[in-house]
């Protein structure tokens, strides 16, 4: 595996094939919110009190206009709903790159089958119609550590454990690691397009 720009390892990298139509199927953020229905009132205020990602914002607003990225989330998984408020509020405010979201139960098996229950993630078009995942659930510290906890404490719950982080740390880091995402995401876009090996084609 390469290193990223920060230093550490980056993972293994899901290759997805996105038609115009499959990916112009997702949600706009509105939508995502009108649909959300598990925990709906805590989803919506974490949505009100979303936290402001102030260096991610400024990566992010580098990227090219027509920049795609699709989101694929989990209305199960405490990870989409503790992050996709910020994630969501973020790309929102960045309205020359088009972002759809992709609920796991709406697109039962064609995400589910190669994304699995690691959401939320981030999906960069690296070349037409061809993504990639490149960050998700949460940030990469959090989940080294989550490891560690899980090792250390079998049998811990792991969920009280994300839900118990300090929140202002919790924040900097996803402000920091959705920043290194910006980061790659320039630098792909920047290189010119090199085609793909064999991504699953989903229409």
């Amino acid at each position: 595996m390469a290193r990223n720009l920060t230093g550490s390892y980056e993972r293994p990298m899901t290759v997805l094939y996105f038609d115009n139509q499959f990916f112009q199927r997702g949600q706009t953020w509105r939508e995502c919110l009108e649909s959300w229905e598990t925990d709906r009132e805590e989803f919506l205020r974490r949505v009100q009190k979303r936290p402001i990602l102030k260096t991610a914002l400024k990566r992010l607003s580098l990227l090219p206009k027509g920049t795609r990225i699709a989101v694929y989330y989990s209305q199960r998984t405490l990870d989409s709903r503790m992050n996709l408020p910020a994630v969501g509020a973020l790309f929102q405010q960045i309205a020359h790159i088009e972002t759809r979201y992709f609920c796991d139960a709406f697109f039962f098996p064609a995400l589910y089958e190669a994304l699995g229950r690691k959401a939320p993630q981030i999906l960069l078009q690296k070349e037409t119609g061809v993504f990639h995942s490149e960050w998700g659930p949460r940030p990469e510290p959090l989940t080294r550590e989550l490891a560690e906890m899980k090792q250390d404490r079998p049998g811990a719950n792991p969920d009280a454990w994300l839900v118990g982080l300090d929140r202002a740390r919790r924040i900097e880091l996803l402000d920091q690691s959705l920043a290194q995402f910006g980061e790659n995401a320039l630098a792909v876009c920047r290189q010119p397009n090199n085609g793909s090996a064999g991504p699953d084609k989903l229409t």
